[in-house]
Parts: C-alpha cells; structure tokens; sequence
C-alpha cells in the first residue's frame, strides 16, 4: 500500500540490512493454520537498494507436502527399527 511503512516487519527488516528476510504470520489470530509464510527480496537499482519486495504462500498449501513426508519418514524409522532388532537378535543368539 503506497504510504505504508512495513520496515518493521522481520522478513523486510532484514532484507534491507542484506540479509535472508523471512517471517510466518497468523492471517487470523484465532485460526493457528491461517499461517502464511513471506520471504523478502531486495530491488536493486545498479548497486542502490531502493525497495524490498515480499511474497507470501499460505502454510496451508504445504500441509499435504508435510503429511506425505511425515508418512515417509514413519516408514522408513519402522523399516530401520525392524532391521535394528533383527541384527540384534542375531547378534544375541550368535553370542
């Protein structure tokens, strides 16, 4: 918005201190899956940082990527568990 002055935010307030700018913000303080993550990019004119550009992705739109990663990993800790217990066993009734 023309006049507003976002410098405060921690996504641009580091971006224009040349560093990685990002922030998670509760769209509503109510809903805690109403999350939207922002990153923040410099605009440069030459050398001359004139602005800062942010775009945000709600959270929300990641779930179904966290879910299938989440069920991967499950998998995977329970197939390395069984392999575990089965070396052991081996080991044990080898001793």
């Amino acid at each position: 918005a023309v006049g507003q002055d976002y410098s405060r935010w921690n996504d641009v307030w580091l971006t224009l201190r040349g560093q990685y700018g990002a922030r998670s913000t509760l769209q509503n303080p109510a809903d805690p899956e109403s999350s939207v993550m922002y990153v923040a990019a410099p605009i440069m004119d030459g050398s001359r940082l004139i602005g800062v550009l942010s775009v945000g992705k709600p959270n929300a739109a990641m779930a179904p990527v966290i879910k299938r990663s989440e069920r991967r990993i499950l998998w995977a800790s329970a197939i390395l568990l069984g392999i575990a217990l089965v070396i052991g066993a081996g080991m044990v009734w080898w001793i």
